[in-house]
């Protein structure tokens, strides 16, 4: 499972710099269309992942380090957006 990030295409480099920062050594594939980037992040998907797991670990510290909030779209899906965008 692979959780997805939704935002612009202004703040991609910040969220993905981010991203990067919260998971060190996860692959992390990003996919344009418009002008939306979909970050996916190979960590599982946070909303299956039991408290306290490494997954619930790196989606909380991805949700602190992130420099938007992050909002749910499909969170049993594991697909999550930024808040700004």
């Amino acid at each position: 499972m692979v959780f997805k990030y939704e935002c612009c295409m202004n703040c991609a480099p910040t969220v993905k710099a981010a991203l990067q920062r919260a998971c060190p050594g996860a692959r992390i594939d990003e996919l344009s269309r418009g002008s939306k980037v979909t970050l996916d992040l190979s960590i599982g998907n946070p909303a299956r992942a039991p408290k306290g797991s490494l997954v619930d670990m790196a989606f909380n510290a991805l949700k602190k380090s992130a420099p938007h909030g992050i909002v749910g779209i499909r969170p049993r899906d594991g697909l999550f957006k930024c808040s700004k965008c």
